[in-house]
């Protein structure tokens, strides 16, 4: 399954009862429809791993809210009004966090990976990067072009995967290139971290200390 948003759409159930196989419940209308998935960091589509009760909450407006089924899936109307940020407080040892989508994002396949503590420290390990509870993580997806990021923080040796196979496996390795890019252990000198990349304008979001902040760019550079 992918993330995807547009324009219009279908209107979330904001109990938390959203099924499995999708609903029925109005029209966004004006709003931006949000739909995909959260899923474990090591999903694949031969292994595939959502991450049910998740809890969803639009900042500013704690009615723009969704608990995930356990397939992961996500559909929620989020207002125009207000930036696409939001909160996710995550079931057991997943680690919760800021999220923010850019709203160029809308309408392109996206998809949240999901770390628990436990997995963050042995996935670093194997990157000979130590974790760093106390920190900030840091994960962006670039929903459109990839370009090179830099974060304007400290931080551990960055980490990007592609997903080209086309098989829902990522593939990791050191580097700020990627469809995903991982900036560990960001030392929490502010609240906010901006992540930037010419020509893309930089993006600007919140950051907590035993947290993984999410981020979705969308970014395309049109030839000649």
């Amino acid at each position: 399954m992918a993330l995807a948003g547009c324009e219009g759409g279908q209107s979330p159930l904001t109990d938390g009862s959203l099924p499995e196989d999708g609903r029925d419940a109005g029209d966004c209308g004006v709003q931006s429809n949000l739909t995909g998935e959260l899923v474990d960091w090591d999903s694949s589509d031969a292994s595939f791993a959502g991450v049910g009760g998740a809890q969803l909450t639009l900042n500013g407006d704690s009615s723009v809210s969704l608990v995930t089924p356990p397939n992961g899936r996500i559909d929620l109307c989020a207002r125009p009004d207000l930036p696409l940020e939001f909160a996710i407080d995550n079931p057991g040892d997943f680690l919760d966090g800021p999220l923010s989508i850019e709203r160029s994002s809308i309408g392109f396949p996206l998809s949240l990976r999901a770390l628990t503590s436990t997995r963050a420290a042995s996935f670093l390990a194997e990157h000979a990067v130590t974790f760093d509870p106390a920190l900030a993580q840091i994960i962006v997806l670039q929903a459109g072009d990839r370009f090179e990021l830099s974060l304007d923080l400290p931080h551990d040796t960055a980490l990007a995967a592609n997903d080209d196979d086309d098989d829902g496996a990522l593939t990791w390795g050191a580097g700020a290139t990627g469809r995903y890019v991982l900036f560990p252990n960001v030392q929490l000198t502010a609240s906010t971290a901006t992540v930037s990349g010419p020509p893309m304008i930089p993006r600007t979001f919140n950051i907590a200390a035993g947290k993984l902040s999410s981020v979705v760019l969308a970014f395309f550079l049109i030839g000649p």
